[in-house]
């Protein structure tokens, strides 16, 4: 089911203007979009706390990376077609959405580490860090630019300001 856009939620990645959220998992978030084009689409993007991990960042980018590949070798019917992704500090990937299909969710599954990876079963299981962590993350902002004084305007600091040099 489809909720609102909430605060901190990112208005759109890429040329994709996000809508609604489809989905919250703990390795991310999946967001209904709309293309420049009008296709909706489903965006998957990782939580800051998956983002900050790196083992985690790079099993969702292979994840990706392994859809595109065999889409390009089977065909696009065989498997999920890559629209856009980006690979870098804050990833994200977007597909085609058909209501009720698989979409971009199931790029997040590979992020989560489940089970035993050797032997049997004993003790608890693995659970990563930023596991509570719900916030999408976001492409940090780039610095701010420059101020540029009024042309006509005073410098800030008056001339009566400045110290008297002493006779």
């Amino acid at each position: 089911m489809a909720t609102p856009l909430q605060y901190g939620d990112p208005p759109h990645l890429g040329p994709f203007v996000l809508q609604a959220r489809l989905l919250t998992g703990p390795a991310g978030l999946v967001y209904l979009g709309q293309g420049p084009d009008g296709r909706a689409v489903s965006v998957a993007l990782l939580t800051r706390g998956a983002a900050l991990d790196p083992v985690a960042r790079d099993r969702f980018v292979a994840a990706v990376r392994e859809a595109e590949r065999r889409g390009r070798r089977r065909g696009s019917r065989a498997a999920l077609t890559v629209l856009a992704m980006d690979g870098g500090p804050a990833p994200w990937v977007a597909v085609p959405y058909a209501p009720g299909g698989a979409g971009a969710e199931r790029f997040l599954e590979p992020v989560m580490v489940s089970g035993m990876l050797l032997g049997d079963r004993n003790g608890p299981d693995f659970v990563p860090y930023w596991l509570g962590d719900r916030d999408p993350a976001l492409p940090a902002p780039g610095p701010p630019a420059p101020r540029r004084p009024r042309p006509g305007a005073r410098s800030a600091w008056p001339r009566r300001c400045w110290p008297r040099s002493s006779r």
